[in-house]
């Protein structure tokens, strides 16, 4: 089998070698010799059409996720807040405690 360059085995396009032309590029349009610059938010605007950049669906799940982080870094704060009042209690509950067996060791 004889493979010859552009036979499309390759499945890209190649050049004839004797072609000097250079390649066409989507970066700039224009007829003759006068071209226009692309715009610069052209390729967000295609991907946005094509359906690949983020949606505002995810932009607003992203939102959600962090109000829920927030709410829940929120509630572990009270949480420990409850749990240092606590020890707090249990502190002088002990105090009490030590006070009352010397004072009864002095009776």
């Amino acid at each position: 089998m004889d493979e010859s360059v552009g036979s499309g085995s390759s499945g890209k396009r190649t050049r004839d070698e004797g072609d000097n032309s250079s390649p066409t590029t989507p970066t700039s349009v224009g007829v003759g010799d006068e071209r226009v610059a692309r715009a610069k938010g052209i390729k967000k605007a295609k991907s946005r059409l094509k359906g690949k950049a983020p949606s505002s669906e995810a932009f607003k799940e992203l939102e959600t996720f962090n109000t829920q982080m927030q709410l829940f870094g929120d509630s572990m704060n009270v949480s420990n807040e409850a749990k240092m009042k606590r020890l707090e209690i249990q502190e002088h509950k002990e105090a009490r405690k030590q006070r009352k067996i010397e004072l009864e060791q002095h009776i």
